[in-house]
């Protein structure tokens, strides 16, 4: 069935059973009449079935004379008749309207409150503040400033460097920054702030010294985000620790190829064990291993000096194993491959990461396929770097 006919079905579709010697006559008037039928079905000889609009319904009956059929409802369907069939039940009619109103207007307001990246800050303390600014649980969103709310949180704790505010559905996230914690003697080394990787800033605010980049900027690795430096039009500049908040799109890719078929191991069960002596460097072993086998080697060496002589005994254990080839379909590689880009993932994510973009291509080959993963991932891409280090 094509969409406009999935559309009249859910308006009012009457389906209808039609029986003559010129139904096909009938289904022709009607055609270029300009009123629309579908699924039209043979029955028998002389009856057909097909459905039409029911607005159209009333204006065929003069065709249906034209042509000496005879016509007859088998069903109909569609809201309007739903509607019409439950319009003596009031009741609840009214519980469902209702329940749409209510549905339409709690989706203006704030029902949950998702707070991360705190580690010294108290959850309380920031769902307190929250409520200060009328932005908690039960807020109206068109109310809620996400600017406001985050500068009024970063006003009121000492320890927040940066604070993130979106506003998803029904729920509020309030991404936390802390400010890195330094002895007196970490505050008085000079240096600055500098990029750890390529990146877009999303965010960079200076605490000690100067910003030399702005939000959306492109900057290489190695690149001064924050100078230890406080100018003044007064004063002379001065060198200070450079601290604050430097965050970025970083871009990963996850590469392999995967193959239709391979050979892996599968172990036989049966083991060999062999000796050897070691005299420094030079070792002997004495092996006596068909070749037509392979085998994975454990050693286990015990070793002692004796008159300068370093000497050492080998113990080696030879397990036998065979190659059994497996043939796996693209849709297990496919499978393969989103299991080991989610370990990539979890080595390169960490508590203060977010996922901004995703994307996922296979490329077929001659023998099997590639499967990328290609991820932009907003993080922390500053790192401290005193003086004379660079």
């Amino acid at each position: 069935m094509k969409v406009s006919s999935l559309g009249k079905n859910i308006r009012a579709v009457i389906e209808v059973e039609v029986t003559g010697f010129f139904v096909e006559r009938l289904i022709n008037l009607l055609k270029q009449n300009g009123i629309e039928v579908w699924d039209v079905k043979h029955i028998s000889v002389g009856v057909v079935s097909f459905k039409i609009e029911s607005r159209d319904f009333k204006n065929i009956k003069s065709y249906i004379k034209k042509s000496k059929c005879k016509i007859k409802i088998t069903s109909k369907k569609g809201i309007y008749f739903e509607f019409f069939r439950y319009r003596k039940r009031r009741m609840a009619i009214y519980m469902l309207m209702l329940i749409f109103l209510l549905y339409l207007i709690s989706s203006k307001f704030i029902w949950r409150v998702e707070i991360s990246g705190n580690n010294r800050i108290k959850t309380e303390r920031i769902e307190m503040l929250l409520k200060e600014c009328k932005a908690s649980v039960g807020a109206y969103k068109k109310r809620i400033s996400k600017g406001k709310v985050a500068d009024y949180i970063r006003a009121n704790i000492y320890d927040a460097a940066w604070i993130g505010v979106n506003i998803n559905g029904t729920t509020m996230e309030i991404t936390v920054e802390e400010k890195i914690i330094s002895t007196e003697e970490d505050r008085n080394i000079i240096g600055d702030i500098v990029a750890k990787k390529d990146a877009i800033i999303t965010k960079i605010v200076a605490d000690n010294g100067t910003a030399k980049y702005i939000a959306g900027s492109y900057v290489e690795k190695g690149s001064i985000l924050i100078e230890g430096v406080i100018e003044s039009e007064i004063l002379e500049p001065e060198r200070v620790h450079a601290s604050g908040v430097t965050r970025g799109i970083v871009d990963y890719t996850f590469e392999k190829e995967l193959k239709l078929k391979r050979s892996v191991k599968e172990n036989t069960g049966k083991s060999m064990h062999g000796v050897g002596v070691g005299i420094n460097n030079k070792e002997f072993i004495l092996k006596c291993l068909p070749k037509k086998y392979k085998y994975d080697i454990t050693s286990k060496v015990r070793m002692f000096r004796f008159l300068g002589v370093n000497i050492s005994f080998i113990f080696n254990t030879y397990e036998e194993y065979i190659l059994k080839d497996i043939v796996n379909t693209k849709e297990s590689l496919i499978i393969q491959g989103e299991k080991e880009s989610n370990l990539f993932l979890n080595q390169i994510l960490t508590s203060d990461s977010k996922v901004k973009d995703k994307n996922i291509e296979i490329i077929d080959t001659k023998d099997g396929i590639i499967y990328k993963l290609t991820v932009s991932v907003e993080e922390n891409i500053g790192e401290f770097l005193k003086t004379g280090d660079k």
